[in-house]
């Protein structure tokens, strides 16, 4: 890989978020080729960030062994998300590229229309029964640390939500307490069904720092992380991004015009047909 190529990756490695700006605002063929050259994770990072349909566009245009090694790296929420809006006949061939145990949750998560709480909420959060003991749920915790949260949500044993307690509270217990007797109940949950706007306004924000999403039944779903709330209150408070501003913003405040250009370049060359060595223009 030339410095040039060389610049370009390692400005979208550095800054994902701003690197989704820049390549929704290019043509098509050249963000798929540049993006189709990055590596599986660096690739998963940006679309995270992108616009639902950049990024479909993204996953359609690349074979699907190619976008399910994405996929197996995005967020499961956020795949779930893009998966939902394509059709049975689209979404099954890239869900056939993905572990069965992410692809089971991934199905499960498509069974809510998107907007609702359950497709805002992670569903690996860590939840565990009432009769554990303190000490094993700290094992857990420190084999899952990427899916504990500041609360641990304690369920039954048909997996309904029945208290929760905060992660201090369970380090200060005694190592052969069981959750059930150091939780706190009842637990502010957001239906599974619920809308954005009523899971922005719900109560349980007070005194959560995650909302956990339950169905029907009360049956644990998952949680609501506070970042997610947030960042849809910042985008329910300013209303549509303009890409544009968050073009220019990406390149003014993040990039310089010279590594912007050379995203520009890359990726508009990668997309180009390539014309053999020596086969000058004819005359």
């Amino acid at each position: 890989m030339d410095l040039e190529h060389s610049l370009a990756y390692a400005a979208l490695e550095a800054h994902p978020h701003d690197a989704a700006r820049i390549l929704e605002d290019l043509p098509r063929d050249a963000s798929v080729a540049m993006l189709g050259r990055a590596t599986p994770d660096l690739a998963a990072e940006i679309l995270k960030f992108g616009a639902p349909h950049f990024a479909l566009a993204v996953l359609e245009a690349l074979p699907p062994v190619e976008a399910g090694r994405i996929l197996e790296r995005t967020p499961v929420e956020v795949a779930a998300g893009l998966l939902g809006r394509l059709g049975e006949n689209e979404r099954n061939p890239l869900l056939d590229e993905l572990p069965g145990s992410r692809a089971r949750t991934i199905r499960s998560l498509l069974r809510y229309p998107p907007g609702c709480a359950a497709s805002l909420m992670d569903p690996r959060a860590l939840a565990l029964p009432e009769d554990v003991t303190v000490d094993e749920a700290l094992k857990r915790i420190r084999r899952e640390p990427g899916n504990a949260l500041f609360e641990l949500y304690v369920l039954d044993r048909a997996d309904v939500l029945r208290g929760v307690s905060s992660l201090p509270a369970v380090l200060a217990a005694r190592p052969a307490d069981p959750l059930g007797t150091i939780m706190s109940a009842p637990v502010p949950s957001a239906p599974a069904r619920a809308s954005r706007l009523a899971v922005l306004e719900h109560a349980g924000w007070r005194t959560l720092t995650s909302l956990p999403v339950v169905d029907e039944r009360g049956v644990f779903l998952g949680a609501i992380r506070c970042q997610v709330s947030r960042q849809f209150e910042i985008d329910f408070r300013t209303g549509e991004r303009d890409p544009r501003i968050q073009t220019a913003r990406a390149i003014g405040d993040i990039f310089s015009a010279a590594v912007g250009g050379v995203v520009e370049a890359v990726a508009t060359g990668l997309s180009a047909p390539r014309t053999p060595r020596g086969g000058g223009q004819g005359q």
